[in-house]
């Protein structure tokens, strides 16, 4: 009779028990899973989140995209539809979408402006050079005498540089101011580095080059070229200016 007795009130107690979950899952109060494109969503939002350049770059679309995915989330706590939250998510992934083409576009900027600034430099140093060797007495121009110093390059590595002066002009020639030009092609010219190493140089030879001789000369910059494998180096030499001799 005992036995008989807790069985049948064990059996009262789990009928208690499955008719309480029973109602509750009917009354919406069962516990909910995480919702797969919300988890999703909110991910993509800590990743762009913790880039610097996304959060400098479009904080207003970051600040959306959240306020969005914390109403997605009390709508899912609260018992709302798995459509409606799978929306607001899709939103927020947009707002965050929106945020990566901001950050790119000002990267894309910077990157523009600073190749500007050191091709303005470039310009404005070889325009301060061409102005100090005009300045000097008897110092003349090559354009002037129809390039009468023809310049002939037998080596170039690492921006060291080895060629001849030949003097082509009917008197001497002295002071020789060459110009050498290291300018960098990128690998990839539609996507082009923010970095180029390319410089312009300066280098002068003084000693004198009668009429129709010709002068040595090797040229090693101050710093080497560095060796990269997104490009290469072309180099190329110029007469800017010499002294003449009467």
């Amino acid at each position: 009779m005992v036995e008989r007795h807790e069985r049948g009130h064990g059996s009262r107690v789990g009928a208690s028990i499955a008719g309480a979950l029973l109602i509750a899952a009917f009354s919406g109060c069962a516990p909910r899973g995480a919702h797969p494109e919300l988890v999703a969503a909110r991910v993509d939002y800590s990743r762009a989140q913790s880039d610097p350049a996304v959060r400098q770059a479009a904080a207003v679309p970051l600040h959306e995209a959240d306020r969005i995915l914390r109403g997605a989330e009390e709508v899912w706590e609260d018992g709302g539809k798995s459509s409606e939250v799978g929306h607001l998510a899709s939103l927020a992934r947009s707002q965050i979408q929106v945020a990566y083409s901001m950050a790119a576009y000002d990267k894309a900027r910077l990157d523009v402006e600073a190749r500007r600034e050191a091709d303005a430099r470039a310009r404005r140093l070889a325009e301060q050079e061409q102005l100090r060797a005009a300045a000097e007495p008897n110092l003349h121009n090559a354009e002037a005498w129809r390039a009468p110093i023809d310049v002939r390059v037998h080596t170039s590595h690492d921006g060291t540089v080895g060629g001849t002066l030949i003097n082509k002009s009917p008197n001497p020639v002295a002071d020789v101011l060459v110009m050498v030009n290291h300018e960098w092609l990128w690998s990839n010219e539609f996507k082009p580095g923010s970095d180029s190493p390319g410089r312009t140089e300066y280098f002068r030879v003084t000693e004198p080059i009668p009429p129709g001789g010709s002068v040595n000369f090797t040229h090693r910059p101050t710093v080497a070229l560095p060796y990269r494998n997104d490009g290469r180096f072309e180099t190329s030499l110029e007469v800017v200016a010499f002294d003449e001799i009467r």
